[in-house]
């Protein structure tokens, strides 16, 4: 059965209302080239500051869309008329997961990604951003997306410079962060790409005083390649890059805290790597008081449940490494101060999951999993789970009489 929607349907309401419509027409082939320029600037400026809250019926756009698209896939139409063309596509994919499908089913990836290898200057940028924002609707868009090979394009704008305006270069890493969020692990993403990117991003994240939005979306790039922990190829990219581990601990003895969430998850996601891999990590000079200051009260709330996700990992990790969680009793006594947080954002049941396996065996969990980063108290609990699983009989007895079997009741 077909589940897709259809945008040919008979409709009783008007394609778009009167004036929307009338610049609808403009945009015809029969129109002369002035009459479309004006009424692609026309969409593009209505849809910037005026987007619809009603996009239920897809249809009333269809039109629209295909010849925006026509306009966006002939370069005899000026520049500035494909422009605006592509801005206006761009803030539609903004207006509902609905419209973004349309587009999608209009051919508008094959028509941007065609303006993104053979266009220039704000043409291409414009289609980039475009591509960025259907990347971003759903895991099926960013899928499609990526299978035109749009990560390697825009690999190589950063890697050879084509762009160096920071508005252009924070749109193309902008897009690369939608395309790599939740992890590359299905090998749509060649190796040499995530070279590249890798390179790109740490090479711009280094501008973080300066530049530091720009920064914020790279290292968020950075820990979506990190993002595994299966296959660890990519982590041993990440690790490989001189200089990327030391920056992300500079940044996170910084004054930059809105910085400091996705440099603490790059080095996360590596932890979730094998024992060489988190190793890495932990033997870093600076790593002991970086996690001690992030689960603290001292740091903000994701910053916190970040370092909890943290620990759970190196609980789950080798004995030498799960021993760092007990050097001064620093960690742990903050550990069991989130298990018994009563934060009304953090405090949660425990998840059935922990209850399921913490009888048997310490688990890794990837930071993909958005219920478990969300919520302190489960990661704290996760974290105590894989140490009594893991540790020897020495730290299991410190463990006791410190009363974490209180907590642990409802188990």
């Amino acid at each position: 059965m077909d589940t897709s929607p259809s945008y040919e349907e008979p409709c009783s309401e008007p394609t778009l209302d009167g004036e929307q419509e009338i610049l609808l027409k403009l945009l015809e082939d029969n129109s002369t080239p002035y009459a479309k320029a004006a009424s692609a600037l026309y969409f593009r400026r209505i849809f910037t500051t005026d987007l619809p809250s009603d996009t239920s019926n897809p249809r009333k756009y269809a039109r629209l869309v295909e010849l925006l698209l026509s306009i966006i896939s002939n370069d005899t139409h000026p520049s500035d008329t494909r422009v605006n063309a592509a801005w206006a596509i761009t803030n539609m994919a903004c207006m509902s997961e609905t419209i973004n499908h349309l587009i999608v089913d209009k051919g508008g990836i094959e028509v941007l990604m065609s303006g993104v290898i053979s266009g220039t200057g704000e043409f291409r940028i414009q289609c980039i951003w475009a591509m960025g924002n259907i990347a971003a609707d759903c895991g099926s868009c960013k899928e499609k997306c990526r299978n035109t090979g749009l990560v390697t394009v825009l690999a190589r704008l950063l890697s050879q410079r084509v762009h160096t305006d920071l508005s252009d270069l924070k749109n193309i890493v902008w897009c690369v962060m939608n395309l790599l969020r939740g992890g590359i692990r299905n090998g749509t993403v060649p190796i040499s790409t995530i070279e590249m990117l890798v390179r790109s991003l740490f090479t711009l994240s280094k501008k973080y005083d300066v530049w530091m939005e720009l920064a914020k979306d790279c290292l968020w790039s950075l820990a979506s390649i990190a993002d595994d922990m299966h296959q660890g190829t990519q982590i041993d990219v990440v690790l490989n890059e001189p200089g990327l581990i030391d920056l992300a601990f500079e940044i996170l003895d910084s004054q930059y805290v809105d910085l400091h969430h996705g440099a603490l998850r790059i080095l996360g996601n590596i932890i979730t790597g094998n024992d060489m891999q988190t190793a890495a990590v932990v033997a870093h000079p600076r790593f002991y008081d970086i996690l001690c200051r992030s689960i603290s009260y001292q740091s903000r709330s994701d910053v916190r449940r970040e370092a909890a996700w943290m620990c759970s990992n190196i609980a789950a990790s080798s004995q030498d490494h799960m021993d760092l969680l007990f050097l001064d009793w620093n960690i742990f006594a903050m550990l069991l101060d989130g298990v018994r947080s009563s934060e009304k954002k953090l405090r949660k049941v425990v998840p059935t999951h922990v209850q399921m396996n913490w009888p048997i065996t310490a688990q890794r969990h990837t930071s993909c999993h958005a219920p478990i980063r969300t919520h302190l108290m489960h990661e704290c609990m996760w974290t105590i789970v894989n140490l009594l699983t893991g540790a020897n009989e020495e730290k299991i007895r410190l463990m006791v009489a410190s009363g974490e079997d209180i907590y642990f009741n409802p188990l």
